[in-house]
C-alpha cells in the first residue's frame, strides 16, 4: 500500500497531496505491528542522527513561526503551509514502515511505466495523456535523444528519469537476492528507462554508482572497460553529441546563474535563510527551485538547521550505506532529487535505507556487498 501510494502521487493523474494518505498506513504499522515496534536495528549512532534531525525539525518550526521570509511561498500544493523540514521528517517515519514488499512494488510500477515510456517513444508523442507542457520539439524532429524524451505516466520528463534512477538504486540494493537471468533482464528494463527519459543527469549518477558498486570486481571492470572501449570507439562522436544537446560543448542549462541567484538569498540571511519556507525564485516569469537539492535546502533553511539536519542525515541514514545512496546523492548536485518534503523521492528512499539497516541487523538478506561480489551472485 505504501509503496502504490507513494508511487501514484507522482503520475498525471494525483497531486502529491496524495502522500497524506501514507500517514494512517504508516501509523498503523509503526505503532500496532510487531514490525514497526521494533526498531533494535537502530544503534547509538541511528538514535543520534534521530535526535540531531528531531532537533532541526523543532527548530524550524520556531524560525518558520517568527521569521519572517525574504522570498515568498510559491509552494504548489497545501504542503507549502509547513516548514519542510517537518515534512522531510515525517517522510523518515514513513520510510521506516516500508517493507521489501513495498519496495518490489515500486519497481515493479517503474517498470511499467518504462513500458508506457516505450510505447510513447514508438509511437512519437511525449505523452499519451493530457499534460500542459509537452516541450518544444516533437519526437523524430531530430535525432538527439535530449529532444525525444518522453513523459511516461509523469507530468515531464525530470519526475520519470528520477523514478528510473530510483528503479536502478532499488535494483541494485536487492541484486544479490535475485538470480542472474532476472537480475539482467530487469537491469536491461532500466537502460531503456534511462534511454527514453534520457536525463543526462540520472544516467552520469548512474555510471558513476557502476563504477563503485563494481570497483573491486576486477571482472567486471575488465569486462565494462572493454565494452566502453568498443563502444567509444564506434560511437564516441554520437554519444559526446547527445551528452551536449548536439552544441559540441558541456553546458549546465543556465544553473551556473541559478546557482548564484539562490546563494545570493543565503547571503542576506545566512543563518536562517529564507525563514524554513522552500525558496522558489521568479525568473524570466518562471519559477525556478535551485535544482541542486542541497543549495535548496541551505538557501531556505540557513546554516544552523542544515548543519543539525545533514548531521543527523548522515548518522541515521547514510553512514554505512552510501554506497547504496551514491547515485541519488549525485543526482540531487544538480537536480532537484532528494529534500522534497513528504514526497515519493524522500518517502521511497528512506524506505530502501531503512530496509537495508533492518535487514543487516537481522543478518539475512539483502546482503549489499557489492564491493566483494562476483558476477554470478547476482
Amino acid at each position: 500500500m505504501l509503496g502504490l501510494l507513494a508511487f501514484l502521487s507522482t503520475t498525471f493523474v494525483f497531486s502529491p497531496v496524495i502522500n497524506l494518505l501514507l500517514l494512517p498506513v504508516a501509523f498503523y504499522r509503526l505503532f500496532l505491528t510487531n514490525y514497526g515496534r521494533d526498531i533494535s536495528f537502530l544503534k547509538t549512532g541511528h538514535k543520534l542522527g534521530m535526535m540531531l534531525l528531531l532537533l532541526s525539525a523543532i527548530l524550524s518550526v520556531a524560525v518558520f513561526s517568527f521569521v519572517d521570509p525574504l522570498v515568498d511561498n510559491f509552494e504548489k500544493s497545501i504542503l507549502g503551509a509547513f516548514p519542510y523540514v517537518v515534512l522531510i521528517v515525517v517522510a523518515l517515519f514513513v520510510g521506516m514502515a516500508f517493507r521489501r514488499h513495498d519496495l518490489i512494488v515500486v519497481l515493479l510500477l517503474i517498470f511499467l511505466e518504462i513500458f508506457v515510456g516505450v510505447a510513447e517513444y514508438l509511437v512519437g508523442t511525449h505523452s499519451f495523456f493530457s499534460v500542459e507542457y509537452k516541450g518544444q520539439t516533437q519526437i523524430g524532429d531530430t535525432e538527439l535523444l535530449y529532444y525525444n524524451r518522453v513523459f511516461g505516466l509523469s507530468l515531464n520528463s525530470s519526475v520519470y528519469a528520477f523514478k528510473v534512477l530510483v528503479g536502478f538504486v532499488i535494483l541494485m540494493a536487492i541484486k544479490s537476492e535475485l538470480s542472474l537471468r532476472i537480475f539482467l533482464g530487469c537491469a536491461v528494463i532500466v537502460a531503456v528507462g534511462f534511454i527514453t527519459s534520457f536525463n543526462r543527469t540520472a544516467i552520469v549518477a548512474a555510471v558513476i554508482g557502476l563504477m563503485f558498486y563494481y570497483a573491486a570486481n576486477w571482472r567486471v571492470v575488465l569486462s565494462g572497460g572493454v565494452i566502453g572501449s568498443v563502444v567509444g570507439v564506434f560511437y564516441l562522436p554520437v554519444i559526446i553529441e547527445n551528452l551536449t544537446r548536439g552544441k559540441g560543448e558541456l553546458d549546465l542549462s543556465g544553473r551556473g546563474f541559478i546557482f548564484e541567484e539562490f546563494l545570493t538569498i543565503l547571503n542576506q540571511s545566512p543563518f536562517f535563510g529564507n525563514a524554513a519556507q522552500k525558496v522558489w525564485l521568479q525568473i524570466n516569469e518562471g519559477l525556478y527551485h535551485a535544482h541542486n537539492s542541497y543549495i535548496e535546502f541551505l538557501v531556505s533553511n540557513g546554516i544552523i538547521i542544515s548543519l543539525l539536519f545533514f548531521s543527523g542525515y548522515y548518522l541515521l541514514v547514510l553512514r554505512g550505506q552510501l554506497l547504496v545512496a551514491l547515485p541519488l546523492l549525485i543526482y540531487s548536485v544538480f537536480q532537484y532529487g532528494l529534500l522534497w518534503g513528504l514526497v515519493f523521492h524522500d518517502v521511497v528512499f528512506f524506505g530502501l535505507m531503512f530496509y537495508l539497516l533492518r535487514s543487516k541487523c537481522e543478518r539475512r538478506v539483502p546482503r549489499f556487498y557489492p564491493a566483494t561480489e562476483k558476477v554470478s551472485d547476482a
